[in-house]
């Protein structure tokens, strides 16, 4: 962001001004617009023109509207800043302390309108004479628009912000026209138009133009006058932009269209993903089942061994739990959780392996055909058949 100078020359409507009138003292008093919003056109360091935007916001800052307040009023610009050491050399009048704002009915939201009054004898014959177009001289920070900005349909290089006041200066010829201008009651008006005023050279300004310079341009139905060239511009731009939106608009339908093909093939995947998780949910590999089925059926087998009655219902926790509970009647499985039964149904079943594995060795060392009778005299049993009676004995005499 830049600080400059600037020099603007505005124009006004006829309701928010007031004629102005020659006081008993000699002096001319009255209200006139000075400022106001829009894209203006400036010459750089290297003279190339550069779009201005000046916004409502800007134009009707507070800190703008006072910077207005009681301050100079020149007869055209000076080569230099207004200030206390030079005032007396340029001073002809001065702004009054109530410029305009938004809603308070001397303004139509764009325009800035304020009192004044001029002192000068020879600067109020000048404006008798048709010298009354008005221009603020101001300092404004310049912010670099974004590529292809647009306000109100027009394009713009740069945004002033912070505008300040330093004075307003009695011009002969603006480039806006009558707009920002002192009116004389009819009985005193007398047009004269003067050359351009060339009082500031080497500062950037707005300075007067001749008639054959602008052409009339028409923008929202509200026909302006604009340099030949900047017209020219403007008309090109315009046709550019119009052909830009009906390219757009194209863009748009196809875009609308390809969005709602979009929606249709994503709502499909969308149908088939649910799809496909309801048939996971519904497929078990047959493997799998086989395999359960065997476990199962082993785990019915080791119960039917240990003597465990099944009911319908009872899952694979049910019937290990009931295991322990007739192997191990002492174990407490409140409050265990299913890995905790599932060791104690393990360790049963490994127990009753090795016991099996014991008895097989004992039947392997007993002499084919040998038999022995007890004291009483109970039937000729095999070593095995003994090994596993005595098993059962002992096992009874542990539970009593």
């Amino acid at each position: 962001m830049r600080n400059t100078f600037h020099i603007d020359r505005i124009d006004a409507h006829n309701w928010m001004t007031s004629p102005f009138v020659e006081t008993p003292e000699g002096f001319l008093k009255g209200r006139a617009v000075i400022t106001t919003t829009g894209i203006f056109t400036y010459l750089d360091s290297e003279g190339k023109p550069v779009r201005e935007l000046r916004l409502p916001e800007e134009v009707f800052k507070p800190a703008f509207l006072d910077s207005l307040k009681l301050k100079p009023i020149t007869n055209n610009h000076p080569k230099e800043d207004v200030k206390s050491l030079n005032v007396s050399k340029y001073l002809v009048g001065v702004l009054g302390n109530n410029p305009s704002e938004p809603g308070d009915g001397t303004s139509d939201n764009y325009s800035l309108s304020i009192d004044m009054i001029i002192h000068d004898a020879k600067t109020v014959q000048e404006i008798r004479q048709g010298k009354r177009q008005l221009s603020v001289g101001y300092t404004a920070d310049l912010e670099k628009a974004d590529v292809g900005a647009l306000w109100c349909g027009q394009p713009y290089d740069y945004i002033q912000r912070n505008l300040i006041a330093n004075h307003t200066a009695i011009v002969d010829r603006g480039r806006a026209g009558e707009m920002a201008s002192i009116r004389l009651d009819c009985a005193d008006a007398h047009i004269q138009i003067e050359e351009n005023d060339q009082s500031l050279t080497g500062v950037k300004q707005e300075d007067g133009m001749a008639d054959d310079m602008f052409k009339s341009v028409k923008l929202d139905g509200v026909e302006y006058k604009a340099e030949a060239k900047v017209a020219e511009a403007l008309h090109v731009s315009l046709v550019h932009a119009d052909a830009l939106q009906s390219e757009l608009d194209t863009l748009k339908q196809s875009r609308s269209q390809l969005e709602a093909e979009k929606d249709v093939q994503k709502e499909r995947a969308d149908a088939l993903d649910i799809e496909l998780v309801s048939l996971k949910k519904s497929h078990v590999d047959s493997s799998v089942i086989a395999d359960r089925v065997k476990a199962r059926v082993a785990l019915e087998a080791s119960a039917n061994k240990f003597g465990v009655v099944l009911t319908d219902g009872m899952d694979d926790l049910a019937v290990m739990t009931a295991v322990v509970k007739v192997k191990a009647p002492k174990a407490s499985l409140e409050g265990k959780d299913a890995l905790y039964v599932k060791v104690r149904y393990d360790s049963i079943l490994e127990d009753a392996v090795i016991s099996a594995e014991e008895m097989a060795d004992a039947a392997s060392r007993t002499p084919a055909g040998v038999v022995k009778t007890d004291s009483s005299s109970e039937p000729l049993l095999s070593g095995v058949e003994r090994y596993r009676k005595n098993l059962v004995s002992q096992s009874s005499k542990k539970e009593a």
